[in-house]
C-alpha cells in the first residue's frame, strides 16, 4: 500500500512498510523523534531508498565571483556601468536573471539597438565591489559630459515619435509645429517631415516615446545643418 506523510510540509509518499505503518518517512520521522534514528546515512542506519529527499535538505553553494584576484560573495557584487569619461554613470545588483555581463547590459538598457551604440561609444560594464556605489557620480565634470557628444538640435525642431508605433521605431528630429499640430490635436494639418523624410502627423514628446534609439538620418543632417551655421 502506498499512502503520504502526514507531516503539513511533506505530505510526500511513503512506499515502504515501515513508513506506511507510522506515517513519516525517516526523514519527517526523525525531525519530529530527536530521540529517533537518524535520518541521514550512517553505518548502523542507510538512508531510506524510497523515501524522497526533502528541499530543505539540499545543499545550496554560495556563488564567488572573483574581484581583484580574490572570491566574493555574490552579496558583496554590484554590475558598474562606466561613461567613455571614465566616470560611473550606473549600478546594478547582481542577481538571479543578472548573474552575466549580457545580463547586466540589459538591465541597464533594455532596447538591443541602443546597447549596440553604447558599447560603440565606449560605454562598459563591469562587476564590483557594492561598496563602490559611492563612486557613483551625481554629474559628469568632463567636456562632453559622461564623454559622449550629443546629437545637436536644429532651431525650430526637436526629438520626437510617432505614437502608437510597433516597437523597434526611433524617433526623429520634427520640426515644432508638427509636434505642436498633434499636442493641440490639429486633425486637418496633415504630416509633418522629419529631418529624415519620415512623415507622420502624431509626433509625440512623451518620455516613453523619447525612450527610443535616434534615427541615425536625422543625426547625421542634424550635424549637417550646425556645421553650415558655424561656417
Amino acid at each position: 500500500m502506498t499512502t503520504r506523510c502526514q507531516s503539513p510540509t511533506c505530505n510526500r509518499p511513503l512506499r515502504d512498510e515501515k513508513s506506511v505503518r507510522r506515517g513519516f518517512g525517516p526523514v519527517c520521522w526523525g525531525r519530529a523523534n530527536p530521540t529517533a534514528a537518524p535520518a541521514h546515512a550512517t553505518p548502523d542506519h542507510p538512508v531510506d531508498p524510497n523515501q524522497i529527499p526533502l528541499p530543505l535538505e539540499t545543499h545550496v553553494t554560495k556563488m564567488l565571483f572573483e574581484i581583484d584576484g580574490k572570491p566574493t560573495p555574490i552579496d558583496d557584487c554590484s554590475w558598474l556601468l562606466y561613461s567613455p569619461c571614465g566616470c560611473m554613470s550606473g549600478i546594478s545588483t547582481v542577481r538571479d536573471g543578472a548573474l552575466t555581463e549580457d545580463d547586466a547590459w540589459a538591465d541597464f538598457e533594455p532596447n538591443a539597438e541602443q546597447r549596440k551604440r553604447d558599447k560603440a561609444a565606449g560605454l562598459r560594464v563591469t562587476i564590483g565591489l557594492r561598496s563602490e556605489v559611492r563612486n557613483l557620480a551625481t554629474d559628469c565634470p568632463h567636456t562632453p559630459k559622461w564623454g559622449v557628444e550629443n546629437t545637436p538640435v536644429p532651431d525650430g525642431h526637436q526629438w520626437a515619435q510617432t505614437v502608437h508605433t510597433p516597437r523597434g521605431r526611433r524617433k526623429h528630429l520634427v520640426p515644432d509645429v508638427g509636434v505642436e499640430n498633434y499636442a493641440e490635436r490639429r486633425y486637418d494639418s496633415g504630416n509633418t517631415a522629419a529631418l529624415c523624410g519620415s512623415e507622420g502627423w502624431s509626433w509625440g514628446t512623451a518620455w516613453h516615446e523619447l525612450d527610443a534609439p535616434e534615427c541615425l538620418a536625422c543625426a547625421r543632417k542634424a550635424k549637417t545643418v550646425q556645421e553650415g551655421q558655424n561656417q
